[in-house]
């Protein structure tokens, strides 16, 4: 889901947010396309499939120089001759390694959803 859709998605009925979630279901994990007759969700759906179908694209193009990376990486003498492969894993801490290193940061910004959803339901 992205959070880009919430305001389309808030404007449906129980009913058709049942269905476009059993369509996203379906199309993820089996392929299946979604056909409707409500003109709504026919249209909220084509969206959703072409950021689907975007978004598939880019993973595979991702996937594929990673992969060419990888079999060049390994073609030669020396594994670490690539530039994408990091010769020295520690490298990154300098600090002095008595102490502990505590990182709580999630990489999540619940802030900032919540406002974007506060504003979205006004």
């Amino acid at each position: 889901m992205m959070k880009q859709w919430y305001e389309q998605i808030e404007m449906l009925s129980e009913s058709q947010k049942s269905q476009l979630l059993i369509a996203i279901y379906h199309y993820q994990c089996f392929g299946e396309d979604f056909e409707t007759e409500d003109g709504m969700l026919k249209m909220l759906w084509s969206t959703i499939r072409q950021t689907f179908e975007y978004n598939q694209k880019k993973y595979a193009e991702r996937c594929e120089k990673n992969r060419k990376a990888a079999k060049q990486r390994w073609n030669k003498s020396n594994a670490n001759a690539y530039e994408r492969n990091q010769s020295d894993a520690n490298y990154a801490d300098i600090e002095n390694d008595n102490e502990i290193d505590i990182d709580t940061d999630t990489g999540y910004d619940i802030d900032k959803e919540l406002e974007y959803l506060r504003k979205t339901r006004r």
